[in-house]
């Protein structure tokens, strides 16, 4: 017996960071999160597994949020 088509494995799988970027995280915190940022996108796109998820959301706060978003490096 047959199955259907296979899913990629990313689908339907969505991710959102949310990211502190108060006074408190100036300086080295925050050069220290993006930093952060940046290897998690190299594990999560690493072309050799494909992308582990379809869609990721980045969302940084003060006292406001500012949402961007990005389904690739």
């Amino acid at each position: 017996m047959q199955s259907g088509p296979q899913r990629p494995k990313s689908q339907g799988k969505k991710l959102m960071l949310f990211n502190d970027k108060s006074g408190s995280m100036s300086g080295t915190p925050f050069d220290t999160l993006k930093l952060a940022c940046i290897e998690l996108a190299d594990t999560l796109f690493d072309d050799a597994n494909g992308a582990a998820f379809e869609d990721i959301k980045i969302v940084f706060y003060d006292d406001k949020t500012q949402m961007s978003g990005a389904n690739n490096k």
